[in-house]
Order: C-alpha cells, then structure tokens, then sequence
C-alpha cells in the first residue's frame, strides 16, 4: 500500500496511546487463571488535529480523498517522549533473524533507556527496548523482529516514524468558529 503524507501546518495535541499486548488466557471452573504470551504488540491511539486557514483544510480534504478510509497508510512524527536524544543512531553488529528479541549493537554515544522505540529498515513496525543500553551491548527486545535485518542496519530511536492507518472508514470533521477552524480526531493503528 501506498505511504500518503500529512499536510503541513496541522496542530496536534492530546496523543492517547494504547499498546495492545494480546495473550492466551483460560480459567477453570475454580476460578484459576493461566496465560500464555503471544509475543505480539501493535500500538493504537487517537490524536486531535487543528487546521486553520482555507488552504490547510482543503489540503486536509485532500488528504482523506488519498487515504481513503483505512486503504492507505501515514506517517506520524511522534512526540519527545517516543524520540531518543542520542546523537548516532547504532547498527547491528551481527545479523538479526526473524523471531529474535536480541540485538546486538556497536558502539554508539550515550544511553538508550528502557521503553525508548525504534523502527528498522523495510519494516513499519516500531519496537520497543526493554532495558536501558549504554554506548554500545545487547538490546533486549519487544515484541521479536519481524523482518529480518543484516549487520551495519541502523536502528532508528533518534526520529522513529510510526506508519499507521484509520481504524475506520468514516472520518469526521468538525467546522468551528464559522468554519474558520476544522477539528478532527484520528482514531489509528499502527501499520503491520
């Protein structure tokens, strides 16, 4: 599917995200509970989006004609929070197959604290660390690649982009003010 991109001089605010972590889980008839991991993760969320000004609404119709619905996937350039301030992004140092939770890393300056993501090549999902690394090591992993990576891949924490879709079809707009300002919501998932 086609990456569509936002239009510009859009104004985010109240970002909600939601890590859905789906497991196994039975109880028996005494009420006793067992669970079993299913490794997977995607992220959902909702953010409010302001436009001002004619051209940017219109460039905002736009942009719903080309996403179409859930069809087609964006980009969303996430908050501070979801951004590491490390300088050098690192790189595998060892090939990464499909299913591993480790990854090995060659020096880089600085630390990278545990809940930072990151994306990797020719793959639009964002993993998370679940450990804090320090100039170089091991990343511990969640959930397991899904693709797999070759040595020298960098892994992106500095600006990962979250490609995600609509979780709907039906995308609603709000004109306030006399229709001097547009008001919507984006209800996502992130892109598997």
């Amino acid at each position: 599917m086609a990456i569509i991109q936002l239009p510009t001089e859009l104004i985010f605010s109240n970002l909600t995200v939601t890590h859905n972590i789906p497991n196994f889980r039975t109880e028996s008839i005494n009420l006793k509970q067992k669970t079993k991991g299913r490794g997977l993760h995607r992220m959902e969320g909702s953010i409010n989006v302001t436009v001002g000004g004619l051209r940017e609404q219109k460039a905002w119709t736009a942009f719903l004609m080309k996403i179409r619905g859930s069809l087609n996937e964006f980009q969303l350039d996430l908050p501070l929070h979801f951004a590491s301030d490390i300088n050098i992004n690192p790189t595998l140092s060892v090939a990464a197959g499909v299913g591993a939770t480790q990854l090995q890393v060659g020096a880089f300056p600085g630390i990278i604290y545990a809940g930072s993501c990151f994306t990797l090549l020719n793959d639009t999902k964002i993993y998370h660390i679940t450990e804090d690394v320090v100039s170089g090591g091991t990343l511990q992993v969640f959930p397991a690649i899904r693709q797999a990576q070759l040595v020298n891949t960098p892994a992106e924490f500095i600006n990962p982009l979250l490609t995600v879709r609509f979780d709907e079809d039906n995308q609603s707009i709000t004109y306030a003010e006399n229709g001097l300002i547009l008001e919507a919501t984006l209800n996502w998932l992130e892109a598997l």
